[in-house]
C-alpha cells in the first residue's frame, strides 16, 4: 500500500482546525507535514502506525506528528474528532517535550477523557469572526496537550527543557527536515547568532545541526521503507534527498545497511 500526504483543512487565523468525521470503511496509510490530534469517540477500527498495530476504539487519543504514518480499516462505524495544527501554534518547548517521547498513542482515564473531550466542543464552539479565538483555541489546544502528557499511559517527561529557544528550533525542524532547512535559517528564525545558535544547539541535543538534521531525515525514511511499499526513488525524495546516490550513502552509514536490504529483512 503507498503512504499518502494528507491535506491540511485549516479554518483558523491560529492554524488550528477541527473537525468531525465517521469511519465506514478505510482511510488509507498517510502522513501529514502538520500535527494531528484523533479522538476516538466511537467504534472501533483496525489500526497501524509507523508499521506496528495499535487499538483505535473508544477512549483512545492519537497525537500524530510529521514523522508519523497510519491508518484505520473500520468494520463498523467509527466516529473521531480531529484537530490540525502548526507548530507555531502551541508552544514551542512544550511541544519539543511532546517529541521526545515515542509515544503517540494514549488511553486517558474516563475523567481525562471527558476533559479532553469537553476542550474539542469549546475549541468547535468559538466563533470564527472573534478577535480573540485564536489566542483561545491555543490556549484550549495546550490544556489538552498537557492532559495527554500527564495521562498514565504517557511516557512525556515531566518539566520543561531550559532552553526554549532550542525547543522551538527542535520543533521546526521535526516539521520542516524533508525542505532542508539550513543553519542559518533556523538560526534567523530565533534571531540568534549561528554561532551562539550552533554551541547552544550542541549543548542541549549532544550533535550538531548537521547530524541532527540528518538523523531526522534518515528515521524518517526508515519509516517509510518499513510502513510503505514506495519506491527507493520516491523515499529518496520524500526524505528531502535530491540525489539517490547521497541517500544510499548515508543511509548505510548510518544504519549500517543499504535500504534495499533493510526493506528484504
Amino acid at each position: 500500500m503507498k503512504a499518502r500526504l494528507a491535506v491540511k483543512e485549516y479554518g483558523y487565523r491560529s492554524g488550528i482546525s477541527t473537525k468531525e468525521r465517521s469511519l465506514p470503511a478505510d482511510c488509507t496509510l498517510h502522513g501529514h507535514d502538520f500535527y494531528e490530534i484523533d479522538i476516538i469517540l466511537s467504534g472501533k477500527a483496525d489500526s497501524t502506525l509507523n508499521g506496528k498495530p495499535v487499538n483505535a476504539a473508544c477512549g483512545n487519543v492519537f497525537l500524530l506528528t510529521p514523522e508519523d504514518f497510519h491508518d484505520y480499516t473500520a468494520s463498523v462505524e467509527t466516529h473521531i474528532l480531529g484537530i490540525q495544527f502548526f507548530e507555531e501554534s502551541v508552544d514551542g518547548e512544550f511541544l519539543q517535550s511532546l517529541l521526545s517521547s515515542e509515544k503517540r498513542a494514549f488511553t486517558p482515564q474516563k475523567s481525562d477523557f471527558d476533559s479532553i473531550l469537553s476542550l474539542f466542543r469549546s475549541m468547535q464552539g468559538l466563533r470564527r469572526d472573534s478577535a480573540s479565538a485564536p489566542e483561545i483555541m491555543r490556549r484550549l489546544l495546550e490544556a489538552m496537550l498537557l492532559i495527554l502528557s500527564e495521562s498514565p499511559s504517557s511516557d512525556v517527561p515531566k518539566g520543561k527543557g531550559k532552553y526554549s529557544d532550542i525547543g522551538r528550533a527542535l520543533v521546526y525542524i521535526h516539521e520542516h527536515f524533508r525542505e532542508n532547512p539550513s543553519l542559518s535559517e533556523v538560526a534567523a528564525l530565533l534571531h540568534l547568532n549561528e554561532r551562539y545558535f550552533c554551541k547552544k544547539f550542541k549543548d542541549y541535543t549532544k550533535k550538531n545541526y548537521k547530524s541532527y538534521l540528518r538523523q531526522r531525515k534518515l528515521l524518517y525514511a526508515r519509516q517509510l521503507l518499513l510502513s510503505t511499499n514506495l519506491s527507493l526513488i520516491e523515499i529518496s525524495e520524500r526524505s528531502g534527498y535530491g540525489s539517490q546516490a547521497h541517500f544510499n550513502r548515508e543511509f548505510k552509514e548510518y544504519f549500517g545497511k543499504s535500504p534495499g536490504a533493510l526493506r528484504k529483512e
